[in-house]
């Protein structure tokens, strides 16, 4: 498999999987929205956007430092 594929294959598979909506965070989120709570519900999102960055960021020094 060549680079490309790899990347493809790779964003793929990240993207179909975070797709589904399950977790309590997702919950909380269409909780919130469905009660009318739609600014409580942004700012739950952009913490959930904020950790996911930090958790991508480390992991990809992490493998950086190791490769």
């Amino acid at each position: 498999m060549g680079l490309f594929n790899i990347m493809i294959a790779s964003f793929l598979i990240g993207f179909l999987s975070s797709v589904v909506a399950t977790g309590p965070v997702n919950f909380l989120v269409f909780r919130n929205a469905l009660i009318g709570k739609y600014g409580k519900s942004i700012s739950i999102i952009i913490g959930g956007v904020t950790m996911e960055i930090a958790y991508c960021a480390l992991a990809l020094t992490v493998v950086n430092t190791i490769f």
